[in-house]
């Protein structure tokens, strides 16, 4: 997939990942889903609808991502929101590799304490998209109970077409 390429070339991404215990392999997608087909037309200019798969990725809070406290960091939660969006949005945009973003605004908001050795798992997606901005949202919920919510965020992206000079 083409956010696991990205993965491999970002090395700050990376290493925060890599900081939670987090495998690329073990990244899977809700069943809910419609098919993304209708949401990559969007790309191409056509109406938008926003997808229904989320992106689920499992990591384990560690010593090097947690606080004095022994908890997942704050900023840490906050680099996570930023990273496991961006991943869905470009794995959503695969089909059309050609889009370029930039962050407008990032959001988090901190419900419980995660923690040393917590498993957990982020629960992106898309909720809306058009031509010019993406806004996605994250969950960060318990792997064995998904009503422990941790923290959610969100983050909006302005997309737009690379143009060849």
């Amino acid at each position: 997939a083409l956010w696991s390429k990205t993965l491999q070339s970002d090395n700050w991404s990376r290493r925060c990942l890599e900081k939670m215990s987090f495998d690329p392999q073990t990244v899977t997608y809700s069943d809910e889903l419609e098919s993304s087909s209708q949401t990559r037309s969007a790309a191409a200019g056509g109406a938008v609808l926003p997808p229904r798969q989320e992106m689920l990725f499992p990591m384990c809070v560690t010593n090097e991502a947690s606080n004095v406290f022994h908890t997942l960091h704050g900023g840490m939660l906050m680099a996570l929101v930023s990273i496991t969006t961006s991943l869905h949005v470009t794995q959503q945009f695969e089909a059309e590799p050609m889009i370029d973003r930039s962050s407008v605004s990032v959001s988090t908001q901190f419900l419980k304490a995660a923690p040393c050795g917590t498993l957990m798992t982020a629960f992106t997606r898309i909720d809306k998209m058009d031509k010019s901005m993406v806004f996605s949202s994250v969950r960060f919920c318990h792997r064995d109970d998904s009503s422990i919510v941790f923290a959610t965020g969100t983050h909006v992206e302005a997309v737009k077409r690379k143009v060849d000079f």
